[in-house]
């Protein structure tokens, strides 16, 4: 089946559907406001800058507040879309109907593109009105310095949050068991995990950082976090994963999550 048919049926599967356009319509408000939201809760600037809203610094802190509405709302919908069909049976219906279950997934992992690329494009509008507004001269130099892989990054990450919340649809199938796990696994079970190996059984190494989705979260992570590890007077001294380590990471993982999400789907019952 076409991508365009296959993306014309995910989209009149959702369109009307009230908890989609929640999740879409609360992401579309929060992202280009949520940054403000940092003067009340006193997070600390970069050194040297004015404010977070201006070149170049908007752009780190745009995207750590939206790597918090991918995780949250982007994540819960890649989890819904795949459990509402199994819950509703409307999967197996699809199946029934002729699809194949290739087709079936395909469509599943186009419409996580299309909403990881409109969440990008609002990412990227709503931090350069932001950046312009609190701008006393126009500079593109300065504008763009050192953030030219940015925004692909923010895409990635968006990316990530939906594929891995679609991975544990699939494999657990139940709808609040499977949000359960998926927020659940991202902010204790892995960094619990990562501590009791790396920190009581091996011991402490850089190899604490290589995991999924410590990796996809140091894609776009508090600003001054990197900052302090790039001045910090010890040469082993880590704090978060390199971009280009981290997106590397990012990437093995999301094939990873589609690959396994692939294999549970074509192997099991519907």
């Amino acid at each position: 089946m076409k991508f365009t048919k296959l993306i014309k049926l995910e989209i009149f599967k959702y369109k009307d559907n009230s908890l989609v356009q929640m999740l879409l319509l609360f992401f579309t408000i929060l992202m280009p406001t949520a940054i403000f939201v940092m003067k009340n809760m006193q997070i600390p600037m970069l050194p040297g800058a004015n404010s977070y809203f201006s070149f170049p610094q908007v752009w780190e802190y745009q995207a750590y507040s939206g790597s918090w509405l991918s995780f949250f709302f982007l994540g819960y919908l890649g989890v819904y879309i795949i459990t509402s069909e199994i819950q509703f049976k409307t999967m197996r219906q699809n199946i029934i109907n002729g699809m194949s279950r290739m087709d079936f997934f395909k469509g599943k992992i186009y419409i996580a593109i299309l909403v990881s690329l409109y969440a990008t494009l609002l990412f990227f509008v709503s931090t350069a009105i932001i950046g312009l507004l609190h701008q006393d001269a126009f500079d593109l130099a300065e504008i763009f310095e050192k953030q030219y892989y940015v925004v692909p990054r923010f895409f990635l990450l968006t990316f990530a949050y939906m594929v891995f919340g679609m991975m544990i649809a699939y494999l657990i199938k139940k709808p609040g068991l499977s949000m359960f796990f998926y927020f659940s696994y991202i902010l204790f079970i892995e960094p619990l995990f990562r501590w009791w190996l790396h920190i009581k059984v091996l011991g402490q190494s850089k190899a604490i950082f290589y995991y999924p989705m410590n990796a996809i979260e140091d894609l776009a992570p508090l600003p001054l976090y990197k900052y302090a590890q790039n001045f910090s007077p010890k040469k082993d001294f880590f704090m978060l994963l390199s971009y280009s380590e981290a997106t590397i990471i990012s990437i093995i993982s999301v094939i990873a999550f589609i690959a396994i999400s692939y294999y549970f789907f074509s192997k099991r019952d519907i």
